[in-house]
């Protein structure tokens, strides 16, 4: 899924905030629902976090894991972009 995808796909009053390669999606409540992240040190491909309403972190099957957690980090190619 693309960005231009998750633009589109987001809720009514959903805001997202794009800085330096990051793009952070807040709730209507300005909770963190998506984090897109550039590779880095610890994870070294682009990556996605997703979030539930109370800010725990999800796997890629909607499972709440450890913040520090692999399946976190859910590899994240722009669409293929």
């Amino acid at each position: 899924m693309s960005l231009e995808n998750i633009e589109a796909a987001r809720p009514v009053g959903w805001t997202i905030d794009k800085n330096n390669g990051f793009v952070h999606i807040k709730d209507e409540n300005g909770t963190f629902r998506i984090k897109l992240d550039p590779p880095d040190w610890r994870t070294d491909y682009p990556h996605m976090h997703i979030y539930d309403e109370n800010e725990n972190l999800l796997d890629i099957n909607g499972n709440i894991v450890n913040r520090r957690s692999p399946e976190g980090h859910i590899p994240w190619n722009n669409g293929g972009n």
